[in-house]
């Protein structure tokens, strides 16, 4: 799992091209379960998708190399808010809602496994 900022996205693979993983079903299924949570927790709406289809293709990235490089099933990106007034320097205000919004999708990522 990274956090990074800022768009307000649920990233998985591949980043680095348009292709599809195995298992994209699955890391879709569970990146909605977390955008879902977001939702009910702040109001905010996330999207969610594949890096390069969402964004732009592009090599290098952590949930790439924990997909392909490390093994790792579950792998994502989640760009936190907003969606351009701010842009990388959120304001200090909105730590706190910006926490529970992560707390509230790793909860809905762990009980998605269960």
């Amino acid at each position: 799992m990274t956090f990074h900022s800022f768009g307000q996205y649920i990233l998985y693979p591949w980043g680095y091209a348009t292709i599809d993983t195995e298992d994209t079903h699955d890391l879709h299924a569970m990146g909605v379960e977390a955008a879902h949570a977001i939702s009910r927790a702040s109001g905010r709406s996330y999207s969610v998708g594949s890096a390069s289809k969402m964004l732009y293709p592009a090599a290098g990235g952590s949930d790439d190399w924990a997909k392909g490089g490390a093994g790792i099933k579950y792998s994502y990106t989640i760009e936190l808010p907003d969606r351009g007034q701010h842009g990388f320097i959120l304001p200090a205000q909105h730590i706190e809602s910006v926490g529970k919004e992560a707390h509230a999708a790793i909860l809905a990522m762990l009980n998605f496994l269960n």
